[in-house]
C-alpha cells in the first residue's frame, strides 16, 4: 500500500488544532505528511501592532484572505498534482472562487475541511464567515465536532459529513509529573472569558475558585471580588498540575458547544482532573455522569456539585479515575487514524 502524501493547510500555533493533528498524523507513521503554515503570508500583519488591532476590518481581512490565497496558490503550483490529501482547517481566508482555483493544482486530490467550530455561528466573526458558508458544497469530505451539525452540514449541500470529536494530545495533556497534593475545597476554571462564564463564575463566591485565561481583566468592577484571577492562559506543566491540584475543574460550556462538548471535556480527564461540566448528552456518551465526571443544568446544581465533591472525596477520587480511564480512547492519534481510514476508502 503507496503512503499517501497529505497537506494540512492552516495556522500552526502552539496549541492550535491544526499543529495537533500535523503532530497525531506524522506519530502514526503511515503517510507522509506535510503542512503549510497561511501565517508566513500574513506575517507583516500579525505582527504590526497597528494593523493587528484592526484585523477584523472588512478592507484588511480581505487584503489578508488575498495575500493568504496568493501564498498558497504558488504552493501548490510548484507541487502541482502531489498531494492525494489536502486537508484545510475552517477556511476563513478562503473563498469558494479561490478553493477552485487552487484545485487546479491538485485535481487528484481528495479535499478535506476539520472545522473546530460552527460554519453557521454567524454572531461570532471569529467562528465563521460567509466563506466558510459558501465552500461548504466544495469539500469532498467535512469533519465536524458536533452530531447536530452533521445533519444541517448535509442540508447544506455538504458532500460527505464525518462526526470527528474532539479529543486530547497526550503530549499537553496528560496527570503532573511530579507529586501534586489536592486542594480539598479549591475550584478551577482554565477558559477564555466571556459574560456568561463571568455570571457563572461569579455566583460562587462562597467558594475558594481559581481563574486562568484570556479576557479576564475585562471582569465587571464588581465581579468575583477576592478571587485570585489569572487574565492568561497557562500549559503544559502548569496547566496539568493546576487541573489535577484542584478539587473541581469547571468546563462550563459555551452556546454553541451547549448540546455537543468542547476541547476540554477530553483535556480535563485525560489531565486527571475531576471534571464538573455543563450537562450534554454527547458528554455522557463519553463521559458517563456520574461516574466519569459530574454535570450540571443551572447554577443551583453546579453549587450542589461542588459541595457532594468537597465533601465526599472517596466519591471524588473514584468518579476521578474514572474520568481519566475512560479518556485514554480518545487521543487525536486516534481521530487521525479514523479520518486515514475513511480516506483509504475513497482513494
Amino acid at each position: 500500500m503507496n503512503m499517501l502524501n497529505i497537506l494540512l493547510i492552516g495556522q500552526f500555533a502552539p496549541g492550535n488544532l491544526e499543529l495537533i493533528y500535523f503532530n497525531a498524523f506524522r506519530q502514526l507513521k503511515k503517510e507522509n505528511i506535510f503542512l503549510y503554515d497561511i501565517r508566513s503570508d500574513s506575517k507583516i500583519m500579525h505582527t504590526h501592532s497597528s494593523l493587528k488591532r484592526i484585523i477584523q476590518n472588512r478592507f484588511t481581512y480581505n487584503l489578508l484572505s488575498r495575500l493568504v490565497f496568493n501564498g498558497v496558490n504558488n504552493f501548490l503550483e510548484q507541487k502541482k498534482n502531489f498531494y492525494d490529501v489536502v486537508i484545510i482547517f475552517k477556511g476563513m481566508e478562503f473563498s469558494l472562487d479561490n478553493l477552485s482555483t487552487l484545485k487546479e493544482k491538485q485535481q487528484k486530490a481528495i479535499w478535506i475541511n476539520i472545522n473546530p467550530d460552527n460554519p453557521f455561528n454567524t454572531e461570532s466573526i471569529a467562528s465563521t464567515n460567509q466563506n466558510v458558508i459558501d465552500s461548504i458544497k466544495f469539500f469532498d469530505i467535512y469533519c465536524i465536532w458536533s452530531k447536530r451539525l452533521v445533519e444541517k452540514l448535509s442540508e447544506n449541500d455538504a458532500k460527505k459529513v464525518i462526526y470527528l470529536p474532539f479529543a486530547f494530545d497526550s503530549t499537553y495533556h496528560h496527570p503532573p509529573t511530579k507529586h501534586v497534593q489536592i486542594i480539598k475545597d479549591q475550584v478551577i476554571f482554565v477558559g477564555a472569558w466571556d459574560k456568561e462564564r463571568e455570571d457563572v463564575l461569579n455566583s460562587l463566591s462562597n467558594f475558594n475558585l481559581l481563574v486562568f485565561g484570556n479576557g479576564w481583566d475585562r471582569i465587571s468592577k464588581n465581579s468575583l471580588k477576592q478571587k485570585r484571577i489569572f487574565p492568561y492562559n497557562i500549559y503544559l506543566d502548569d496547566l496539568s498540575e493546576a487541573v489535577y491540584s484542584s478539587a473541581v475543574s469547571l468546563n462550563i460550556l459555551r452556546r454553541q458547544n451547549k448540546d455537543s462538548h468542547n476541547m476540554r471535556t477530553f483535556e480535563i480527564p485525560a489531565m486527571n482532573g475531576l471534571m464538573l461540566t455543563t450537562r450534554t448528552e454527547e458528554q455522557n456518551l463519553f463521559f458517563p455522569e456520574g461516574e466519569a465526571c459530574l454535570m450540571y443544568d443551572d447554577i443551583i446544581e453546579l453549587k450542589e456539585k461542588i459541595f457532594q465533591i468537597i465533601n465526599n472525596p472517596a466519591e471524588a477520587k473514584k468518579i476521578r479515575q474514572n474520568g481519566f480511564k475512560a479518556a485514554k480512547n480518545h487521543t487525536y492519534i486516534n481521530r487521525a487514524e479514523e479520518l486515514i481510514s475513511v480516506i483509504r476508502k475513497l482513494i
